[in-house]
């Protein structure tokens, strides 16, 4: 890879830096495409070039980009992004350089990240997916419903949201489309409830500084050269419900759909696909959420479901690849369910790109050292991917594998379908403020006493991103879903790793105005 340029369009947050840091070490010269500078402290000295622009725009994008790029004496092998607000722009913008789009072409993207489309996309293809979605219309009158529970507003209000939901049972889930994160999204269990978060997300697509990116998804495809891929015919010939919901979203830029709330174990699946064929395939699972919100709270990596539940996940997630053909190319981060009642598995949703926040860390550490950057990076250069994952993976050095491991993997296929057995457990937890205020102390768990004779001596912090600093006015989920911080720790076995996160949960420490408390384990 040395001396490849890689033009980056937006950071993401400052858990990237690691990847950034790793790419620069294997000899490419990084270009960003950011709107704002000075970057954060994480990311100084990690790109070569930086050009301030923002990214929602192609129209303003394209000619920036080309005319920078060629002041700076500089021709790009790849256009990419592992930001969610610019995945989609990346393809677009990499497809007018005539260079291949990360992990699908544009209006596959599209359709991916635009939710209630991608819904039709896995039913027309019999991927199972919770029931709906229905897409609530924002009514022109819906101002005058200032506050549930009275007014004619608001009885019309309640009538049209029933009429809509039509026989989907409750609980229901309320989500924006397009999304990203759990912003905004809500479990709601009664008409009423639903009613009432619609009125809720109606009145932040007026404001909040997110929707200018979500905005962005429904620009139109640009044109490219190259011949369109299966999904582009497909939708150019005329998908009449795909169609209605891409009015409607380039009518309102963001929608409020509804679909069923899908019981049992939340997991997340990270993927390397090359050329449409799995690379490495690692299923974690999350811990639970605080209801009736989905912000996440840490995990376990590898899965510590059975063997059957885990071959309903793979299942799920080999036919989504399946479906999407030789043209998936790059790194997902898919998100399912597994329902132990219905011992079936439900796709919730794709990121396409790597998985954020302390994803790459835990799989770090569970699979030797594996670098998910680089896989992506061999991806986007066209170079192989298989003989660096299967190098990294033998190359175990006097660690073992986990037994337990080995035999999942085994029972999921393999390494032929990119199923490897870990050497470790990572389990990670994520921390966010106790309540609204000024921060002013946090404090991880680094130089604290850990010896701890029941945890088996020192308790590793394997690894940690910050977020916040201490002065920032901070907010709990839902009004913010960002993070105070995130820590990895790790274990060789299942209760070890959980019993060493949920030790050091219990000594990180912050402050929100004058009220200091430790986390606890509440949050677990």
């Amino acid at each position: 890879m040395d001396g490849k340029v890689m033009v980056f369009l937006r950071t993401s947050s400052v858990a990237r830096a690691p990847v950034y840091a790793h790419l620069r070490r294997c000899g490419l010269t990084l270009v960003l495409v950011h709107p704002v500078a000075p970057l954060p402290p994480a990311f100084e000295g990690l790109f070569h070039h930086h050009l301030q622009a923002d990214t929602c725009d192609v129209a303003e994008l394209l000619p920036a980009l080309a005319d920078f790029l060629s002041a700076s004496r500089l021709r790009p092998d790849a256009i990419v992004s592992l930001d969610e607000y610019a995945v989609y722009t990346a393809a677009v913008v990499a497809t007018h350089f005539g260079l291949r789009p990360l992990p699908l072409p544009p209006a596959a993207l599209q359709e991916n990240n635009l939710k209630a489309n991608f819904r039709l996309f896995c039913q027309r293809r019999r991927l199972a997916v919770p029931r709906g979605p229905v897409v609530l219309e924002q009514p022109p009158w819906w101002r005058a419903c200032a506050a549930p529970g009275g007014g004619e507003a608001w009885e019309r209000l309640l009538s049209a949201v029933a009429a809509a939901l039509g026989d989907l049972a409750f609980p229901v889930v309320l989500k924006p489309s397009p999304g990203a994160g759990s912003l905004l999204v809500r479990r709601c269990d009664t008409v009423e409830a639903v009613a009432a978060h619609a009125l809720t997300m109606w009145a932040q697509f007026d404001h909040h500084p997110d929707m200018k990116h979500f905005r962005a998804l429904t620009q139109p495809v640009a044109a490219g050269s190259r011949p369109p891929s299966p999904a582009e015919a497909e939708m150019a010939e005329g998908q009449g419900r795909w169609d209605s919901a891409m009015t409607l979203a380039t009518t309102y830029g963001t929608l409020v759909i509804v679909e069923e709330y899908v019981d049992g174990h939340e997991v997340d699946i990270d993927a390397v696909v090359e050329h449409g064929e799995v690379i490495f395939c690692a299923i974690s699972d999350n811990f639970p959420t605080a209801p009736p919100y989905f912000a996440e709270t840490g995990g376990l990596c590898p899965s510590a479901l059975p063997a059957a539940a885990q071959r309903s996940l793979r299942d799920l997630f080999l036919d989504y690849v399946r479906a999407q053909g030789a043209c998936l190319h790059g790194v997902l981060h898919f998100e399912a369910k597994y329902d132990p009642q219905r011992k079936r598995a439900y796709l919730i949703e794709v990121n396409c790109r790597l998985g954020s926040a302390e994803t790459n860390t835990m799989l770090k550490t569970a699979y030797n050292g594996l670098e998910l950057g680089e896989c992506f990076a061999r991806c986007a250069l066209g170079l192989p991917v298989r003989p660096y994952v299967a190098h990294v993976l033998a190359t175990r050095g006097d660690r073992e594998l986990l037994a337990d491991t080995a035999a999942v993997a085994a029972a999921l296929g393999g390494s032929g379908d990119g199923f490897y057995a870990a050497g470790r457990y990572a389990a990670s937890v994520n921390l966010y403020p106790a309540r609204e205020g000024v921060l002013t102390r946090l404090q991880l768990p680094t130089t604290a006493p850990r010896l701890r004779a029941d945890l088996g001596g020192d308790v590793p912090l394997v690894g940690y991103s910050v977020s916040a600093m201490v002065g920032d006015h901070v907010c709990p989920p839902p009004k913010r879903m960002y993070l105070l911080c995130w820590m990895v720790t790790e274990g060789g076995s299942v209760t070890e790793a959980v019993t060493r996160i949920q030790y050091l949960t219990e000594h990180f420490v912050q402050q929100v105005g004058a009220e200091e408390e430790q986390q606890g384990m509440a949050q677990l």
